[in-house]
């Protein structure tokens, strides 16, 4: 796709970092996001977030995560939706770390 020239849009980008993200290559993930970020590709939407924020947490990586969450995503002018805060509610649950799952909530 790219060697032919044809850009990819958020759609195409978040399945890639889905991909990556459920095979738990979650550094290839991370280098598409950050080549998003920095406008190699289009900018990064909330589908874009969740889906990174999920990869982080299915491999225990929190800290990651709630930096997306509250402090890169916000920089970016998004706002995390309700998907989003299930994902981040959901990964913490799973990780036994349940009083910052309830911190998200409140």
């Amino acid at each position: 796709m790219l060697q032919t020239q044809c850009q990819p849009d958020v759609i195409t980008l978040n399945t890639v970092i889905n991909g990556f993200c459920k095979m738990g290559r979650i550094e290839e993930a991370q280098k598409v996001f950050k080549d998003m970020m920095m406008g190699k590709f289009c900018a990064p939407d909330g589908v874009t977030f969740t889906t990174v924020i999920s990869g982080f947490l299915k491999l225990g990586k929190v800290e990651e995560a709630l930096e997306l969450l509250h402090r890169v995503m916000p920089e970016s002018g998004l706002n995390p939706n309700i998907v989003t805060y299930n994902a981040v509610i959901q990964g913490l649950s799973k990780l036994h770390r349940i009083d910052e799952a309830m911190e998200v909530f409140r």
